[in-house]
Formats: C-alpha cells, sequence, structure tokens
C-alpha cells in the first residue's frame, strides 16, 4: 500500500524506521477431527495525534502510523483491510499442509531482530543475547555466552548500544 516494507520483531510487531507499526496477534484452539481453530487479530497505526508520537518518542520502538509513512496521505481503511485479507488468504491456504516453513523464508527477510543483541524475559528469567535466527518452527534463536537458545515465546527487548 505505501511501497515500503515494514519488519517483524519476533514474535508479533511490525516495525518500519525503527518504530512500531502495528501487531500481530495469533490464538489457536483445538477443534473436533484433528482441526484447529485460528483466530488472527492485527492492529496497524493508521493515524496518531502528534502529541501522542512526541509522547512515546522516547520509548525503544516509539510509534508511526500510515498517515507518517505516507507522507500525509490518509490510507483507505477499506483498501488497507482489502489487502491485509488477500494476504492472509495466500499465506494460510498453504498452512495447513506445510506450516511455517512455508512461509519461513520471507519471515527471515522481514526479521527486524537478526543480528541485534536482546534481552528476552521468560516469566522470571531473562535471557541476554544476539538473535541469529528463528528457525522453522517458529522459535527465536539467541546466541548467548553458553550457546545457542531457542525461544518459543517471551518478551523481547532490544538492547541499544552504548
Amino acid at each position: 500500500m505505501t511501497g515500503r516494507w515494514a519488519s517483524l520483531k519476533w514474535p508479533n510487531d511490525l516495525i518500519w524506521n525503527d518504530r512500531k507499526l502495528g501487531g500481530v496477534l495469533v490464538e489457536t484452539s483445538p477443534g473436533s477431527q484433528g482441526r484447529c481453530y485460528v483466530v488472527i487479530g492485527i492492529g496497524i497505526n493508521i493515524w496518531i495525534e502528534a502529541d501522542w508520537l512526541e509522547a512515546v518518542s522516547d520509548w525503544p520502538h516509539g510509534a508511526v502510523d500510515l498517515y507518517r509513512m505516507t507522507e500525509g496521505k490518509q490510507p483507505s481503511r477499506n483498501a488497507l483491510a482489502s489487502q491485509i485479507n488477500q494476504g492472509l488468504e495466500g499465506l494460510l491456504d498453504g498452512y495447513p499442509a506445510h506450516g511455517f516453513q512455508a512461509q519461513h523464508a520471507e519471515f527471515l527477510k522481514a526479521n527486524y531482530l537478526k543480528g541485534l543483541t536482546v534481552a528476552v524475559s521468560e516469566g522470571e528469567k531473562q535471557v541476554l543475547g544476539e538473535v541469529v535466527d528463528v528457525d522453522v518452527d517458529g522459535a527465536l534463536v539467541v546466541r548467548t555466552g553458553l550457546g545457542n537458545r531457542r525461544i518459543l515465546s517471551g518478551e523481547v527487548n532490544v538492547r541499544l548500544s552504548s
């Protein structure tokens, strides 16, 4: 829609120019006869008031909206929803047979965290290290002083350089 690419910050943030553009939340529930039900929620910042953007400007990932990404052209919400829906249809069609593996290469191209030093909170524990990869099963791979660590869920914070 904007002609500009966003990155993906594992596990669910959309990042553009080091600012948070939105997020994705996926919830699954087992169904009968081996089926799985999936609910996907997508939030995208269409327009944010300037004073609020200023208030969060010192956050590690602040915020950005489509209005500013498109240099003041108000995007059509209907057109955006239609494009997202079409993209999801393409992604989800092959998911039952191939899982995340079918989108793995595309995810890696958009991986915001690769090569960055992060702190990952897993409940009471914290893992510090450099993001190496995202595995085909969706696990974040972080290189620590004790070797690579696979992380399946957690809160990720990028460590800023001193």
